[in-house]
């Protein structure tokens, strides 16, 4: 379910609905914290860093995104 997530929030991410798209990844973090995996959470970490390198890594919601991955033992 976790890969799933992720995998969708990639695609809504990189295409134009931004917003749905670090929901969507949040929810993957939280779900990847949650069964312990690590390599799903550095998924989203990888999706993280390709945005701030893009002209929306100023969006207000990708601070959310930062926050979540932060909060990762």
């Amino acid at each position: 379910m976790g890969s799933y997530t992720i995998i969708k929030a990639q695609a809504y991410a990189y295409s134009d609905s931004l917003d749905h798209g670090i929901d969507l990844a949040i929810q993957g973090v939280r779900l990847a914290q949650a069964y312990g995996s690590m390599r799903h959470v550095s998924r989203v970490q990888v999706l993280y860093d390709r945005l701030r390198t893009t002209k929306r890594g100023t969006h207000p919601r990708v601070r959310d995104l930062q926050e979540a991955l932060a909060s990762t033992p």
